[in-house]
């Protein structure tokens, strides 16, 4: 019987393939300007881009108020990924992908992948401390913007005429 890593390392790469297999393709989102988005009740998240970055590589993992931070991700492929991950992070989620090797053995996990748009948006509007990220001009009406990321790398609390 295989131990429980060697079983699940395949299982989550197959996962991770498919997913990313079932997104849209050719689809150009570096003119987007990507919202950071919590529920719309949770009104006491406050952060700002560099604690948007130091989130999702998983070196901040509570809000202000002590709340465990949820950070959730579209798959690798889906373009608001590239594009999150190029702005905020500054790294394709290819390259991410390293990083996330070496923080396994630290005992860190990358954020929760959704599979696509929508499921992220019903996960972070129904989880406790959940942040996610998505099209400034198509916010879900049960998620508030946190903060807006253009596609000049600009992070501010400015939304976009849409």
């Amino acid at each position: 019987m295989p131990s429980g890593s060697t079983f699940l390392a395949p299982l989550l790469l197959a996962l991770g393939v498919g997913l990313a297999q079932a997104q849209p393709e050719g689809r150009d989102d570096s003119a987007t300007v990507l919202a950071v988005v919590v529920a719309a009740q949770d009104t006491r998240a406050r952060v700002d881009g560099a604690q948007i970055a130091l989130i999702y590589r998983r070196k901040l993992q509570f809000w202000p108020d002590g709340r465990r931070v949820h950070p959730l991700n579209l798959p690798a492929r889906h373009p608001l990924r590239l594009a999150f991950s190029e702005r905020v992070l500054g790294a394709s989620p290819a390259a991410l992908a390293e990083f996330w090797n070496n923080q396994y053995f630290l005992g860190l996990h990358p954020p929760f992948v959704a599979g696509s748009a929508a499921a992220m948006a019903e996960r972070v509007a129904e989880t406790r401390g959940a942040v996610g990220y998505g099209d400034a001009c198509a916010i879900d009406p049960r998620l508030r913007a946190l903060l807006y990321v253009h596609p000049d790398g600009r992070i501010d609390d400015r939304a976009p005429d849409c």
